[in-house]
This record gives C-alpha cells, sequence and structure tokens, in this order.
C-alpha cells in the first residue's frame, strides 16, 4: 500500500456544503487496484484555526483507477464529529487543500509468475420436473454400466484369471447399445457411461496398488441406488456451456442454477450430483490460471487435539465450530426413530435428518478449507504428526471425537 499525498489550489466550492476537485491525470500515472481516498478541508472558528474536517468518497463499485483521476470529483464535507455533518466553522480560504490516496499498486504482469491448476465450482443446481425425470434416468444408466462391467470383470477373473482394460469394456459398450434389451442407453449422455467405466478402471487400479503392498480390502462394490447418486460429463466441442445462470448440459439442455459465484477459467468437465435430501449440485471443474506464493521462509508443527482441534508450534489453537451441530443431530435421530419405518412421516424425518447431517459437512468443509489456506499462505514448511486412527478409534469414549475432526481430510486438502 502506498499513500500518495497532493495539494490542490484550482478548486471549486459551493457554499459549505460541497467541493468540487479537478483531475488528476496529470499528477499520477501508475496503476493500481485498489484505491481510498480523503480530503482534508482547513477550517476556523472565531478566527482560531480547528482541525482539519475530513471528507472521504467510496467509488461505485467496478470502477476503474483511470476513470476515477479523469472524471472531476464532488462530495459532502462531512465531519463524523458534527451532528449536522457540515463542517464545524468557516472555510479557511487561500489555504491549499490536502488529497490523501491510499493505492495498492499492481504488480508487474512479467514478474509475477502464474501457474495453471484445475480449480472446482460447486453450484446448486434447479431442474425441471422433465429435467430432473432426466437426471434420474442419466444416474440409473450409469450405475447399471457399472455394475454390469462389474460383473463381467469378476466373471472373466474367475473363469480365465484375467481382468477386462477399459478398451475391451469401451468395445462391448457400444455393442450393448446395439441390443434391444438395454437400447435405453441411448438415450443419456454417452459421456456419463464412459466416465462409469473409468470410474470402475480406477478403482481396479487402486485394488492392486494395494495387493502389491500387502494391504487387504479396497475391492470394488456395486453401486446402490440408495446412495448419492452422481455421473460426470466431459466438454467436447461446446456442449457444456455457461450463460446468464444457466448450465448447459449433454442431452439435458440449459439447467438454471443459483449464480453465488463468477465461474472463472476453461472448462473441464461436469459432475451432476443429487444428495440425500434431494439436492441436485453441479461440481465445474476449470482449468485456471493463480500467482504462485511467495516463499516466507518459516515452517511451523501442527499438533491434532479435542478441546481444540489443533495447536501450532507457535502457540495458536484453532477451536472446533461445528460442536453446536451435534445436538440437532442428535434430535433428528430420535425424531427418525420414532416414525414407522417406510411411512410418509419417516420420510421426512429421514431427510430432515439429510439435511442436517449436510449443513454439517458443508461447514467442516468450510472450515478446514480456510485454515488450510491460512497456513499454506504464511509457512512454506508444515509438519503434521502422525498417528494411526484405527488405534486410536479402539477407545469407544473419545472415538467419536476424533472422527468429527476429520484430520485425514484437512491432512489432504
Amino acid at each position: 500500500m502506498v499513500e500518495a499525498t497532493f495539494t490542490l489550489s484550482n478548486i471549486t466550492l459551493y457554499g459549505v456544503s460541497n467541493i468540487v476537485i479537478p483531475s488528476l491525470q496529470e499528477t499520477w500515472n501508475s496503476p493500481c487496484e485498489k484505491f481510498s481516498w480523503k480530503l482534508l478541508l482547513p477550517i476556523s472558528l472565531n478566527g482560531k484555526p480547528l482541525k482539519s474536517c475530513m471528507s472521504s468518497l467510496v467509488p461505485a463499485r467496478n470502477t476503474s483507477f483511470q476513470s476515477f483521476l479523469n472524471s472531476s470529483k464532488e462530495f459532502p464535507l462531512a465531519n463524523s464529529s458534527c451532528p449536522s455533518k457540515k463542517p464545524c466553522g468557516e472555510v479557511i480560504y487561500g489555504t491549499p487543500l490536502t488529497l490523501s490516496l491510499l493505492l495498492a499498486n499492481k504488480p508487474n504482469p512479467s514478474s509475477v509468475p502464474i501457474r495453471r491448476c484445475h480449480k472446482a465450482y460447486q453450484i446448486r443446481l434447479q431442474p425441471t420436473d422433465a429435467q430432473k425425470e432426466h437426471l434420474e434416468k442419466t444416474f440409473g444408466c450409469t450405475r447399471y454400466v457399472y455394475n454390469h462391467f462389474l460383473t463381467r470383470r469378476k466373471e472373466v477373473w474367475e473363469k480365465e484369471t484375467k481382468t477386462l482394460s477399459y478398451s475391451v469394456c469401451s468395445k462391448e459398450l457400444t455393442e450393448l447399445k446395439t441390443q434391444e434389451a438395454t437400447e435405453w442407453l441411448k438415450e443419456v449422455d454417452k459421456f456419463a457411461l464412459q466416465n462409469a467405466l473409468r470410474d470402475l478402471e480406477n478403482a481396479f487400479s487402486h485394488f492392486f496398488k494395494r495387493v502389491k503392498k500387502g494391504k487387504s480390502g479396497g475391492y470394488p462394490h456395486f453401486r446402490s441406488k440408495r446412495k448419492e447418486q452422481s455421473y460426470r460429463t466431459n466438454l467436447t466441442n461446446g456442449n457444456i456451456e455457461v450463460s446468464e445462470g444457466y448450465l448447459k448440459l449433454p442431452k439435458l439442455g440449459k439447467v438454471k442454477y443459483r449464480q453465488s459465484q463468477e465461474l472463472e477459467g476453461r472448462i473441464l468437465s461436469v459432475t451432476v450430483k443429487k444428495t440425500k435430501s434431494g439436492k441436485y449440485l453441479g461440481s465445474v471443474v476449470c482449468e485456471v490460471e493463480e500467482r504462485v506464493w511467495e516463499k516466507t521462509g518459516k515452517g511451523v508443527g501442527l499438533d491434532w487435539g479435542l478441546l481444540s482441534y489443533l495447536t501450532t508450534s507457535e502457540g495458536e489453537k484453532v477451536e472446533n465450530h461445528w460442536k453446536k451441530y451435534l445436538k440437532k443431530l442428535r434430535k433428528a435421530h430420535q425424531d427418525l426413530s420414532r416414525k414407522v419405518k417406510g411411512s410418509r412421516n419417516w420420510e421426512k424425518a429421514r431427510i430432515k435428518l439429510s439435511q442436517v447431517y449436510e449443513s454439517l459437512g458443508n461447514v467442516r468443509r468450510d472450515r478446514l478449507h480456510k485454515l488450510s489456506r491460512s497456513l499454506l499462505e504464511r509457512y512454506d514448511l508444515i509438519c503434521v504428526e502422525t498417528l494411526k486412527l484405527a488405534n486410536l478409534v479402539r477407545n469407544k469414549r473419545l472415538s467419536k471425537s476424533i472422527l468429527d475432526g476429520a484430520w485425514g481430510e484437512f491432512v489432504e486438502m
């Protein structure tokens, strides 16, 4: 931040309530990103000089600094200590005014290192009834393709002791669309079905890596329609677009969404998900350019805790902010347990319970993202203690607090 002071002599006074200052184009030519300014007007009362009356003006939103300099500025002379919001005295004529500009200089783009990275924007979709029906059909088709080829790979492994690759499964999927019994697979987005095969391929590759390391578990499971449903589609030939609060998706058309933030960068893929409470969410992955953080030369160590979330080696403590949701969660579970399973009241209670879980998860993820971002901006080296959570959660009294902390999710961020 740079503070620049200018002396103004060619001013125009309108009574004692307004003042106009001329253009500053000839005085300041350096670009800046953020700016604010104050004007100090000398006044007197009964011939005795008093403290200068200060007046400030907040520029209009999206006003560039260049246009701010070019235009003349008119604003009231207000003093926060005066109830009348006017100068407490008379203006001293002939005395130059002082204009202070607080500027944030824009760095030279060529000197700032920039990196390309992938950034995901999560938005709330608001589909119509017809679009909801098509989304349900897409969820069902992707689930069918995943489970069908999981069964095929298991059968081939039991008979021939070999696995099917993604390319072989992709050819069989093309043949599956031509069969009369499964022609309905053509009605949905083809990229969603192909990505289901890629997810299955990734699941098996992760399983084989665990087997090589001598670990157990990790074998792919069948997908269930009672859990969260999702599918992923890719950008090809402009089949995905964002315009005026609408998201265009293949085979679905324009879907309205809540525009809580601007989507920047080049769109790569979109994942559509339906939560247990019935909400439709879209995760838009974009390729953006971000500035590389400057090196700070500092390091910090993190110690996990239960009373406080974590404590840094510098003595800073971070408290838990999601414990207040535990009472709501307990009450929602009690309400669900009192209802007859399968009834309408039971379904209403289930949705309320899902909403509480979603709120708790959103608060936790938001807090962890902000905390991890703050630590990465301040420190170059972050050391975290290695804990075996599988052994810690054996303690029945502490297991709930340990799992609520989501330490593993925080480390992955």
